[in-house]
């Protein structure tokens, strides 16, 4: 594995902090930061085909050359095909002026500024959400918290702050960042 290095003898590989089995896809040690590191102290990364852990502690985010790149591959992680139409879209900023406007919801939260795109699919309610001023550009692939199959959820696109749903991450958490900003 890439940025591990291979012990021959054990057939494992050491990551500076825990060895991992390939044969079995998991770590041979817990966690160091224990269940903070997800349900599994023995995972490697929720999606080992995806993902990477190079240092045996989490996973990384991933970086893409483009904003196109990236909006594809969160598709991908969605489950949603690629260039599908959203069945709403709004923005979440904190301009006063546009509060209670159609397509727009009010947030101080600017962590969540971004503009998001919401999919009925036979899975339930998806929503991508491109976050604009939470660091550097990224993109994140939600689904309903609890029951991931509701549908017509109130992720805001209702524009109002007191229905709307927060999202849980698709897969755990990620971010799929990419160059420059809007």
């Amino acid at each position: 594995m890439q940025g591990q290095d291979f012990d021959d003898e054990s057939g494992l590989h050491y990551n500076r902090y825990r060895y991992f089995d390939p044969y079995t896809g998991q770590f041979i040690s817990q966690d160091p930061i224990g269940l903070e590191g997800g349900e599994n102290p023995y995972e490697f990364a929720l999606n080992m085909f995806g993902w990477i852990d190079p240092l045996g502690l989490r996973s990384c985010d991933k970086k893409f050359d483009t904003r196109q790149e990236a909006l594809d591959a969160i598709f991908d992680r969605a489950g949603i095909p690629r260039g599908t139409r959203p069945d709403a879209v709004w923005e979440v900023g904190n301009d006063a002026t546009r509060r209670g406007m159609p397509g727009y919801l009010f947030s101080n939260h600017t962590q969540s500024h971004g503009r998001y795109m919401q999919f009925e699919t036979d899975q339930g309610s998806r929503v991508i959400s491109e976050h604009l001023k939470d660091g550097d550009p990224h993109f994140h692939a939600g689904q309903p918290k609890i029951d991931p199959t509701r549908d017509f959820v109130d992720f805001g696109w209702g524009g109002n702050v007191n229905v709307a749903e927060r999202y849980s991450q698709i897969d755990g958490g990620h971010h799929y960042y990419y160059p420059g900003g809007k």
